[in-house]
């Protein structure tokens, strides 16, 4: 059979994101620009850089014991 498109697990999401922390490494620098997907759940804010997930499309997360799919 004839298959469209990358077909199944061809691009990996990211489990459990490892967020960075102002101040730790790779934190990107207060003057630096990119778009981002923002979401805030239960007063937990994250932001997920598009550059990242035009490689990986699903950050499957956890805010607490509140368990999402981020997708772009």
């Amino acid at each position: 059979g004839f298959q469209f498109g990358l077909g199944p697990d061809a691009i990996p999401p990211i489990v459990g994101s490892g967020m960075l922390l102002p101040g730790e490494p790779f934190y990107p620098d207060a003057t630096a620009t990119f778009l981002v997907i923002g979401t805030t759940i239960a007063g937990d804010s994250r932001a997920y850089p598009i550059h990242i997930l035009n490689r990986h499309e699903i950050v499957d997360e956890s805010f607490g014991d509140v368990h999402v799919a981020v997708g772009w």
